[in-house]
């Protein structure tokens, strides 16, 4: 399996081997295989120091708030975010933040990469306290802030555009498509299998119609044995035994 449809079709063939007449609709297992799909891919990017994860966007707006508005502060230059992210600790969705500085007269034609640096909110104002850390053209500064990139240390600078590394969630409504071949697959296509035939064998637990006629009439049967332990942690994957699963 190394795409999302074809994982998608493996499920719903495991699952019509249940003998149940009943079937999980196809854009539900591809909401189920989005989600896993990105938790796996989250896993492996925290484990594992790797570039295969990120998309390079050369060429980000820089705006200027003109008014006072939700999560944007009056006078602020800031960038939306071009795709959404994987929520990581940190904010190491955005790997990168660059610009070009033209300010080197012996550079002028290729510019300077000027990298910025990632700070919290909460820890902005701190900066302007140590003549070391003070936001600048030469010590620029970086901040999530809901879809917002917000920036330190150019406000007096006429910058157009800036260039982001992100690691970019994937979508397969939008940004991707579900015949796109997925390498996190091949690493973990065994466990988003197992984790996507349990959701699905759970929901066709569920009746479809429920009628209160005053008695407790129990329906349908309780599941067997788990594919896979509620009580398994990620790390723990690579454990996971044969037996364990179950067709």
């Amino acid at each position: 399996m190394s795409t999302l449809r074809q994982l998608v079709n493996s499920v719903d063939i495991h699952l019509q081997q249940t003998g149940d007449d009943k079937k999980i609709p196809p854009n539900q297992l591809v909401l189920w295989g989005q989600w896993l799909v990105n938790k796996y891919t989250a896993y492996k990017y925290q484990t594992v120091d790797t570039g295969a994860f990120l998309t390079i966007m050369p060429s980000v707006s820089v705006l200027k708030a003109s008014t006072l508005t939700t999560n944007i502060i009056l006078g602020e230059k800031y960038s939306v975010l071009p795709r959404a992210i994987l929520d990581l600790e940190k904010d190491r969705g955005v790997d990168y933040i660059t610009y070009a500085r033209n300010d080197y007269p012996d550079n002028v034609d290729m510019g300077v990469i000027q990298p910025f640096t990632r700070i919290s909110p909460r820890e902005a104002r701190r900066l302007y306290y140590s003549k070391y850390e003070k936001p600048s053209t030469v010590n620029p500064y970086w901040y999530l802030h809901g879809s917002y990139i917000g920036y330190l240390g150019i406000g007096n600078i006429n910058i157009s555009t800036v260039e982001m590394g992100l690691i970019t969630s994937f979508d397969p409504w939008i940004t991707h498509s579900i015949d796109d071949d997925l390498p996190i697959l091949t690493d973990f296509g065994d466990e988003i299998f197992k984790d996507m035939a349990e959701l699905g064998r759970f929901a066709l637990l569920i009746p479809e119609e429920r009628t209160n006629q005053g008695a407790y009439q129990p329906e349908g049967s309780p599941p067997g044995q788990r594919m896979t332990s509620v009580n398994k942690s990620v790390e723990n994957l690579f454990n996971i035994q044969e037996d364990e699963y179950q067709q």
